[in-house]
């Protein structure tokens, strides 16, 4: 992963090319993931649960989470869901979901609101599981274009989720619920509840 999937906004900020009016952070500390949890890659993943300090008092740091986006309102309802998940979560007051396309809010419609919520720091989340194109190209654009309508606020994107060592525990979690409910009766998991799709205990003949 070429940067920090999160957000370490201690870093100073660094001037954008004087076109832009606006100026970007750019993240310092790096997360490397190993297919096993060392005890350096231990250290960092608790240095990430604890660290809350997001840069200078003054800062009111706004966090736009964006995912794709889809036809489906039912997928689209979902990272609102997550968003105000996050939000609750993490404590953080200033929290707005956006679609990359496909659907409103955008990522222009999300940044507005973040800065009309006091936000003087703008961090774009992509809910993104590796980097890509959209993350490298298309959302950068995109949040170029959005923090062009503010100037003076200062905006960054983070790393997609990548090989993040947490996601290992995310997997574990979802296979060790899945098993209990297919061999034990245990409850579905959130997405697949009251759906026509779910875990199912398969053997070929």
């Amino acid at each position: 992963m070429d940067c920090c999937a999160r957000v370490d906004a201690r870093v100073s900020a660094r001037e954008a090319p004087s076109h832009a009016r606006t100026r970007r952070l750019r993240p310092r500390h790096h997360f490397s993931a190993s297919s096993t949890l060392t005890r350096r890659t231990r250290a960092r993943v608790a240095f990430a649960r604890a660290s809350s300090d997001d840069g200078v008092a003054s800062d009111v740091v706004g966090v736009v989470v964006v995912d794709h986006g889809s036809r489906r309102a039912a997928s689209n309802e979902q990272l609102e869901r997550f968003a105000a998940l996050y939000a609750t979560a993490t404590g953080r007051a200033v929290v707005e979901p956006a679609h990359m396309e496909l659907a409103p809010p955008t990522i222009a419609d999300a940044f507005e609101r973040c800065v009309e919520r006091g936000a003087n720091v703008v961090v774009v989340a992509p809910f993104f599981l590796s980097p890509g194109r959209h993350w490298q190209e298309d959302i950068p654009r995109l949040v170029d274009e959005a923090a062009a309508a503010h100037p003076g606020v200062k905006y960054l994107i983070s790393a997609p989720i990548g090989l993040h060592p947490l996601m290992a525990e995310v997997i574990d979690s979802r296979l060790r619920h899945c098993l209990a409910h297919v061999n034990e009766g245990g409850p579905e998991c959130d997405v697949c509840a009251g759906s026509k799709f779910g875990c199912e205990l398969r053997r070929t003949s």
